[in-house]
């Protein structure tokens, strides 16, 4: 299913361009935290700009609520300095932990800086697997993915297996946990720094 959310910001009319890559980020964050629950804890990957972390909280969410695992120490001593709930540990890591937790989370942004097959620092599929086997999204709430693709060098362009692989993977994942995965059109390709690419979801309950 593919929704426009009504009075949502339109992505498309920024995603080709490629120095605008901050503007694609903005959009996908300010979505995000429209749709996050604010009383229910978020799961994020987040930079030490803390983008998503500093719109999550700009919209009213609260800190203690926002939790950021990250396995790179440098990364890690920057983003913990400003926000003490982040965790030097993968997000693999930190989800194997609190997989049978009863609180679900409010939303999920997943910033990987890697391509959707498993590397030496992350495994995508598995913490997605991880995710939605364990039933660990509450209904309605966002979870959106975001992944480099360095094939392409000079131009934002994903071939279509790069993408529907992943929203076929998630998609597949919700169904048959329970969940009905409704598409966003905020999403596409931008240049961040890299060729990247955003999708979002709303998990629905079934």
């Amino acid at each position: 299913m593919v929704k426009k959310i009504k009075g949502a910001p339109s992505f498309n009319a920024v995603a080709s361009k490629v120095k605008e890559g901050h503007i694609a980020k903005h959009i996908m964050n300010g979505m995000f935290a429209k749709l996050s629950k604010k009383n229910l804890p978020k799961i994020i990957l987040d930079g030490p700009a803390r983008k998503t972390t500093k719109t999550l909280i700009a919209r009213g969410h609260k800190a203690h609520t926002i939790f950021i695992p990250n396995n790179n120490l440098d990364n890690f001593e920057a983003i913990f300095k400003y926000h003490k709930n982040t965790f030097y540990m993968s997000l693999e890591e930190f989800l194997l932990k609190n997989q049978f937790n009863h609180v679900k989370s409010g939303g999920m942004y997943l910033d990987y800086m890697s391509t959707f097959d498993a590397d030496d620092y992350c495994n995508p599929r598995k913490d997605l697997s991880i995710i939605f086997n364990n039933k660990m999204l509450a209904p309605n709430a966002p979870i959106a993915v975001t992944f480099s693709n360095p094939r392409h060098k000079k131009t934002t362009a994903f071939s279509w297996a790069d993408v529907t692989r992943v929203i076929a993977f998630i998609y597949q994942l919700g169904h048959s946990n329970g969940y009905q995965m409704e598409l966003l059109e905020e999403g596409g390709p931008y240049k961040n720094g890299g060729n990247m690419f955003s999708i979002m979801f709303i998990a629905h309950k079934r």
